[in-house]
């Protein structure tokens, strides 16, 4: 990758682990303007690169290798996705959205120099309540050519 999100990430749990684990309400506050601090600096960095980061960070925070698109997705958006990725030095990408108009989303990513590699099983932002293991879901997955 070309950009910062893994260190970004890292920092984002350390901060995270802080305020978990914080004794007062001083530790708390402290933990919290550091979370601002971050967010103010991966905010500066641009709204592609800001979208991006928290698409990558809920999706490494539940497990995932790469950025998911579980949403909708407008067909004017694909190029601009595609090219933000790229950009940012994403190489792989998975769409696990359910809509009944995904398989037509695919279709133009792939005509948007994106190889779809086949499915794959990933994990969905939903924990089952008793075993607090996150949901199974199938996914698309891409390689920008």
């Amino acid at each position: 990758m070309t950009n910062n999100f893994i260190a970004e990430y890292n920092e984002l749990k350390k901060i995270q682990e802080a305020y978990d684990s914080a004794a007062t309400e001083a530790e708390k506050d402290k933990a919290r303007l550091s979370r601002r601090e971050l967010t103010e600096r991966i905010n500066d960095k641009g709204s592609d690169y800001a979208d991006f980061f928290w698409r990558f960070e809920r999706s490494w925070s539940v497990g995932n290798n790469y950025i998911d698109f579980s949403e909708v997705i407008a067909d004017k958006d694909v190029p601009s996705i595609v090219s933000t990725l790229k950009s940012l030095g994403f190489r792989k990408f998975t769409l696990s959205s359910t809509w009944s108009s995904v398989v037509e989303t695919a279709w133009l990513f792939t005509k948007n120099n994106c190889s779809l590699d086949g499915m794959v099983e990933i994990n969905s932002q939903h924990q089952d309540i008793y075993t607090e293991e996150f949901e199974k879901v199938p996914a698309f997955l891409f390689t920008i050519n």
